[in-house]
Order: structure tokens, then sequence, then C-alpha cells
């Protein structure tokens, strides 16, 4: 008889969940500083960065003793502009970074941010960004790791596109927007405030009011592995009933679980579970905490919650509309 041909090798394993990163580990271009000492002041009417086009650059660039400052800049990309400052101190072990940014006027346009990078558009109006945070180290990772400072993201009349409802996936969506419409989905005010202290970030501020509800929660990140816990509150109405009820979500960036145990998932994250708690407030107290105390646009009325068909079916079978 012919010889048995050998087995196959098995396939190699996935990778686990938790070699699977978000945050990039890109070097920083620190060599490339240490070439040039002076103080120049840049202005350009229009610029191409990373395939979008930039305009009104406007920067005071020094460096000396191993220190680099841009301060102050101002540009204006494809969804609006932002000012701010950044410093760089390679005489640090390892360098140390200082970040702040702000959007100015309205806030930046997202959905045109989003096309101008050929990506689809997950949430449409504008947003008013602050950050202002500090971190060390020599690669986008490291930087993320030791990251300490805040930053806030408020929207007022916005929409979160069909797009934006996919990336939710559809497991969450099913828990938090039973009622969400196929063709996006109304958004009154979305304010969101993150802390960092040495790379654990946490929600200060965390709310969302649409027209199928009002979502509450307080979430963390842990930055030096990525891994994430959440407790969101919705308060929605389906069939004309009031659904309350808590979702925990835990595991990575990468690859996050809902439905875990928001106070253990809390626990692996930041030690602690005195976090599953909800922040509160109306939507003009979360958007000045996500603003950082600056001025900002006002929310519209309160949304209507859109009819529901099934409610109306309900009501057809058992007896139909009374008058």
């Amino acid at each position: 008889p012919a010889p048995a041909a050998p087995e196959a090798a098995p396939a190699a394993p996935p990778p686990a969940e938790a070699a699977r990163r978000v945050i990039p580990d890109i070097p920083l271009p620190l060599d490339g500083l240490a070439i040039w000492q002076g103080r120049v002041a840049l202005r350009a009417a229009q610029a191409r960065i990373d395939g979008m086009d930039w305009r009104d650059l406007d920067a005071t660039i020094a460096q000396a003793d191993s220190v680099l400052d841009i301060a102050p800049f101002t540009v204006t990309g494809p969804g609006g502009t932002v000012r701010g400052t950044l410093r760089i101190d390679r005489r640090a072990s390892p360098p140390a970074l200082a970040l702040t940014l702000r959007s100015d006027g309205p806030g930046l346009d997202l959905a045109a941010l989003r096309r101008a990078q050929g990506d689809a558009v997950g949430i449409e109006g504008r947003a008013q960004l602050a950050i202002d945070i500090t971190a060390s180290g020599a690669t986008t990772r490291a930087l993320a790791a030791s990251v300490s400072g805040q930053a806030g993201l408020a929207m007022v009349d916005a929409r979160v596109a069909t797009a934006g409802l996919r990336r939710l996936g559809p497991e969450l969506v099913g828990l938090l927007l039973p009622a969400a419409g196929r063709n996006g989905l109304a958004v009154r005010c979305l304010a969101l405030q993150i802390v960092a202290e040495d790379g654990i970030a946490t929600t200060r501020a965390l709310l969302a009011e649409t027209a199928v509800g009002r979502f509450t929660g307080t979430a963390a990140v842990n930055l030096r592995d990525e891994r994430l816990a959440a407790r969101l509150l919705p308060d929605v109405q389906l069939l004309g009933v009031a659904v309350r009820a808590p979702v925990g979500v835990g595991g990575t960036l990468a690859a996050p679980r809902v439905g875990v145990d928001a106070a253990r998932a809390f626990a692996m994250v930041i030690g602690d579970a005195p976090m599953n708690r909800d922040p509160g407030g109306d939507c003009a107290d979360q958007l000045r905490l996500a603003r950082m105390g600056a001025e900002g646009p006002e929310p519209p009325p309160p949304l209507a919650a859109p009819r529901d068909p099934a409610q109306d079916l309900l009501r057809g079978l058992f007896g139909g509309a009374r008058r």
C-alpha cells in the first residue's frame, strides 16, 4: 500500500484578544528635531498634509536647549479651524510632551472631516473640541500609556448617521437604541469629558439626548493595555414602556464585550468599582463640563420620540383609538 500522506500542520491559532491593539506604536521623529535650533514664524495660505487640504496656517516655531515649542498655532482644515500649543522636551527621559487644542467658532464639521479622509460619515454636526494633556514617551503608544489631563467634546443638534449606528454594533444598538430608525438618529445634545491620569482615562461627563431617549453612564479605559469598562444607563421608550436597564461593557478597545458585570470590569480597569454611578445633570450642565467652561451653542428644544408603528398596531388590535 502507498505510504500515508503526512498530516498537515495545524493552523496557527488566531492572536489573543489581549494582543490586538487599536493605538498604533509609531516612533516620534525625535532625531530629526535635534538638527535645528532657532525661531521662525510660519504662514501658509494652503498646505496638503496626509492627503488633506489645510489653509491659513499660522504658527510660531522655536527650539532651544532641546525644547521645541509650537506656540501658538492656528490652522483651518476640512472640518474647521483649530488652535493650540505644542511642546516637546527632549531633555526629559523619556521625552515629555504637552498639547493644548481648541476648536474655533461653532466647532468642527465632523462629517466634512470624515469625507476628506475618504471614510463613511458616522455623525453629522459640529463638535466643539477641547484638549489639554501631558504625556511622556518616544512612541505614540508610550504617550497614551502615560497621558494625564482632560479632553472634551460637545455637540448640539446633530445626527448619528446609519454608518455610525453600524459602528456601535448590532448588539449594543439593540440594547441602547431599540427604537432607532434606519435613516439615522437625531441627537439634541452630546457631551463627553474625559479625565486621564497616568494612562487611566475616566469620564466626568457622558450624556446623549436623542429622539428615542436619554443615555448617561460612566466609562473608563486603561490606555496602557486598552482594557475598557463602561456602565451605560439608557432611558428610552419602547412600545410605550420606559426601558432603564443598565448595560455593561468590558473587554478591550479592539474587542469590546457587551453585557458584562460593570463593577467587575471597572475593578479590572481602574482597581475599584465606585465608578458605577450616573453622573447626572442636564444638557446645559454636561455641555459646560465638556467645553471646560467655555461658551457654546444652546441645545434646541427637547426632541419628541417618534411614533412606534408596533404601538399603533397594538392599539388597533386591542380596541383602536378612543375619541
